[in-house]
């Protein structure tokens, strides 16, 4: 029932449908504007004090989502995780880098799938336009999860900087960070062959005074 679903999952299921020819589940544990650590069980955080310690500091609550949203659904067999959330951690990127791979950690444990796919969505962007660079909590919130998905070789990034509106961080049109989290889902959850990313910055290097740059995601080359 589309209805109980988000607009995101909505248009994701759609997507995958029509790339696989298959039905598609989706199941909903979503809350809007709740923060990661609402989300993670509480052993979990138990069992990183330096998590629990800076959680702590902030006043953020911690699992309550998980108990409502997710340990019951914890007996059901999934394909991965398509997470979309970052806006309520924004003004706690240091803590968001260590929280979040936590939380991955911690559902991949419960489920007993250590590969488990996360398909993360970036934070769009939101407010007017600046005429000169500045550092915000959505960048920094940013720079985690992209941090976070370059560290795991089962997650991967859904850019959706090109989406957002200046007035709310709720950006209209969700269909195409939905399709490329699809083609996202076709690659590390089903196993199909294809570019998921576009290119992600690898390594620099100095050869003979010039400097080479090389990225992943990069299909056939460079264009």
């Amino acid at each position: 029932r589309s209805g109980l679903l988000s607009a995101l999952a909505l248009y994701f299921a759609e997507a995958l449908h029509a790339d696989l020819d298959r039905t598609i589940g989706i199941i909903d544990s979503s809350k809007n504007g709740a923060g990661a650590q609402q989300f993670i069980s509480q052993e979990a955080v138990a069992a990183d004090p330096k998590l629990g310690e800076s959680l702590a500091v902030h006043g953020l609550p911690i699992g309550d989502q998980f108990d409502r949203s997710v340990a019951g659904i914890i007996p059901y067999t999934v394909r991965g995780v398509f997470w979309c959330q970052g806006e309520a951690n924004r003004d706690f990127p240091e803590t968001y880098r260590r929280l979040l791979p936590a939380l991955m950690a911690d559902w991949r444990g419960l489920w007993g799938q250590p590969e488990l796919p996360f398909i993360i969505v970036q934070n769009a962007n939101y407010q007017e336009r600046k005429p000169t660079p500045w550092e915000g909590g959505d960048c920094a919130i940013r720079e985690a999860q992209l941090q976070v998905v370059q560290s795991d070789p089962h997650a991967a990034l859904v850019v959706a900087i090109d989406l957002g509106i200046a007035e709310s961080v709720h950006y209209p049109n969700k269909r195409p960070a939905a399709q490329r989290a699809a083609r996202c889902a076709r690659a590390l959850a089903y196993g199909a062959d294809i570019v998921y990313s576009g290119p992600l910055f690898k390594e620099a290097r100095i050869e003979d005074g010039k400097a080479v740059v090389s990225f992943t995601h990069v299909g056939g080359g460079r264009v």
